[in-house]
């Protein structure tokens, strides 16, 4: 049992280096970003390939939901909270797609969560092939949701 208890505590260790380790990319991102303020574009033809440029964003991902900043902010919380209180659930699971999803949405939550207790907006600054401006966080977030949802069609085509 004692073996099993260190194994979970290591395991838990290693998902919070790795979201730290997530969370300071993300940071980082978004404040050199920020300092050197770029606008640049890569087109092909008339399609964007590549747009960098800082917008700041009082929405969610993609520049959803504009207008609920609050409600965002306390989605936020509650996301990284729920997480948090499930950790030892999530990391004691078999299950490496959620266990990585879960890495993912709470290094993402956390990203974003952090920009808007500081600057009450969150620091958006790519776009690809048109898609409205995003972060490393808002990718983040969005890979771990596919996942889960992948995960889910795999396993109900499985059965």
């Amino acid at each position: 049992m004692r073996a099993d208890s260190n194994f979970k505590n290591k395991k838990l260790l290693v998902f919070l280096l790795i979201s730290s380790l997530l969370i300071t990319i993300d940071r980082i991102l978004k404040l050199l970003f920020f300092q050197l303020n770029p606008s640049v574009e890569f087109k092909l033809g008339c399609i964007n390939i590549l747009r960098i440029k800082v917008i700041l964003n009082a929405g969610a991902a993609f520049g959803l939901l504009t207008n609920y900043r609050l409600f965002l902010s306390i989605l936020s919380i509650i996301v990284v909270l729920l997480i948090l209180i499930y950790l030892k659930k999530i990391i004691s699971s078999k299950d490496k797609v959620l266990i990585l999803s879960f890495l993912l949405i709470f290094s993402g939550a956390m990203g974003n969560l952090i920009d808007r207790i500081f600057y009450g907006e969150v620091i958006d600054f790519i776009s690809v092939l048109n898609i409205p401006y995003f972060n490393l966080a808002d990718a983040l977030i969005s890979v771990g949701t596919a996942l889960i949802i992948l995960k889910q069609i795999w396993f109900r085509k499985r059965k």
